[in-house]
């Protein structure tokens, strides 16, 4: 693919791709995991990619106008805390950041949606949704 495609190794900092400018971030996972932030003409978008809680994801998050966080596990389920984040925390990170609105992914087929969305509204007062497959979202609009 190295024909088609230029690699790098990803590491925290900023850089830009097309018209975006991107920063990366380091957050908790046992293994080599970013957040990233877009930006272009001011409006941003941040995606936490698999996280647990960290700080770093709140402010990479700083002010977004939309926060793409996942939320794969549930309150009230014993789980790894630097693996994923549940509702809760995910809303949690969206209102210490400032977000303006929260988008949760990566929700997992034996959880239950509406808990997870429950969960998110408990800790976040901005418009909450459920990321589907094949939407497509317009930021800043």
């Amino acid at each position: 693919m190295t024909e088609v495609f230029d690699f790098h190794e990803l590491t925290p900092g900023e850089f830009r791709i097309g018209p975006m400018t991107a920063r990366v971030a380091r957050v908790n996972h046992p293994v080599d995991a970013f957040g990233i932030r877009l930006e272009h003409d001011g409006v941003s978008l941040v995606y936490s990619g698999d996280t647990g809680s960290c700080d770093s994801l709140v402010d990479l998050a700083r002010d977004t106008d939309l926060f793409l966080c996942e939320a794969a596990f549930h309150d009230h389920v014993e789980h790894p805390k630097d693996m994923h984040l549940t509702g809760s925390e995910a809303g949690d990170h969206a209102t210490r950041a400032g977000a303006r609105k929260l988008l949760l992914t990566h929700l997992v087929p034996w959880n239950d949606d509406d808990v997870t969305l429950a969960e998110a509204r408990g800790t976040y007062e901005g418009p909450i949704e459920l990321a589907r497959g094949g939407e497509v979202r317009e930021v800043g609009a």
